[in-house]
C-alpha cells in the first residue's frame, strides 16, 4: 500500500496516541485539543487514567469526540506500568503508537508528518521530533531542544541523554511486538532512557528534524519534581553503567555517579576507566 493509500484508507484505524494522565487537570484539555486538531485525522486517542482524584475525569468528559477513548485505574500504578498497560492494549489493534504527554502539547502537522515519514521508511523502528521547552507554553520565550537525528548519533548519545522527547515518539507496532518490548517497571523516572538504550540495537531510531512539539517545564514534571531527585541519578547511573557494555567497557555506577554527578573523576582518570 502506498503512502497516499494508507492515508485515504478509512477501513481501518491503523495509529493510536498513548497519553497517560495523572491529576493533569491543568494541562490536559490544552494537551487533548492538540491531538484532536491534528491535520491526519484518522487516529485513536487513548488516555490512560493513573487513578487521577482531581478534576482531570471530569474535563476529559467533556470532549465530545469519537476518536477518544478514556481507561480508568482505580489505583496509582506508576508512569511505567500505565504506560505497559497502554501498549498492552493497543499493540495488537494497530500499526503504530504515537507517545503524548498531558503537560505537553503538540502541532498540528505532528501525527500527518510523523506518520509519512515512518510509511516512506519501513526500516525505522522508532522516531521522535525536534521541540520547544517552555515554562510558560502560552508565552513566546520557547527554548530549542535539539536531538540527534540519524540512528548512528542517537547510539552514541544515549551514553550521556535520553536523545528524545519522549512524548514526540512515534512506535512501529511491529517491532514492539517482535521484541516483546515494553517498559521496566523499576524505572519510574527514566523508564524512557531505559528502553530506548535497551532497545536501539535491536531497530532503526530516528529523530526528524521538524520541530513538531512544545513541552512544559514545571516543579511537577515527574523527572524535575525535586522528591525524584535521588532516584533520577540511582535509575541513570544503573542505565550508563549498562549502557557502557555494548562499547565493551565496564563502567561501574559508583563511577558512574562521580563522573557524571558529583563530577569527582577528572578526564584522565576518566580515559583510565575507559581505556582510552
Amino acid at each position: 500500500m502506498s503512502v497516499k493509500q494508507y492515508f485515504n484508507s478509512k477501513l481501518k484505524v491503523k495509529l493510536a496516541v498513548l497519553l497517560p494522565v495523572y491529576n493533569s487537570e491543568l494541562f490536559i484539555e490544552k494537551c487533548i485539543n492538540s491531538i484532536l486538531s491534528q491535520t491526519y485525522k484518522y487516529f485513536h486517542l487513548h488516555v490512560f487514567d493513573d487513578g487521577s482524584y482531581d478534576n482531570s475525569a471530569d474535563l476529559i468528559h467533556k470532549i465530545c469526540d469519537e476518536r477518544l477513548f478514556y481507561h480508568k485505574s482505580d489505583q496509582n500504578l506508576g508512569l511505567s506500568t500505565t504506560l505497559n498497560w497502554g501498549l498492552k492494549i493497543l499493540n495488537e489493534n494497530y500499526d503504530f503508537i504515537a507517545r503524548m504527554d498531558a503537560d505537553d502539547v503538540c502541532f498540528p502537522k505532528r501525527l500527518e508528518l510523523q506518520l509519512k515519514h515512518m510509511l516512506r521508511n519501513p526500516e525505522i523502528s522508532l522516531c521522535g521530533t525536534q521541540g520547544y521547552w517552555s515554562n510558560n507554553i502560552d508565552g513566546e520565550n520557547w527554548s530549542n531542544w535539539t536531538y540527534p537525528i540519524s540512528h548512528d548519533e542517537i547510539k552514541i548519545g544515549l551514553l550521556f541523554s535520553a536523545c528524545f522527547g519522549h512524548s514526540s515518539v512515534m512506535f512501529r507496532t511491529s517491532f514492539l511486538r517482535e521484541f516483546q518490548l515494553k517498559y521496566n517497571p523499576r524505572f519510574q523516572v527514566t523508564e524512557d532512557w531505559e528502553l530506548w538504550a535497551r532497545a536501539i540495537n535491536l531497530g532503526k531510531f530516528e529523530n526528524m528534524p521538524d520541530f513538531l512539539m512544545k513541552y512544559r517545564i514545571h516543579s511537577k514534571s515527574n523527572h524535575r519534581a525535586l522528591e525524584n531527585l535521588y532516584k533520577h541519578r540511582d535509575e541513570k547511573s544503573y542505565i550508563l553503567s549498562k549502557y557502557w557494555q555494548n562499547f565493551g567497557i565496564s563502567f561501574p555506577e559508583s563511577l558512574v555517579k562521580k563522573f557524571y554527578f558529583e563530577k569527582k573523576v577528572n578526564t584522565s582518570e576518566f580515559r583510565q576507566v575507559i581505556c582510552i
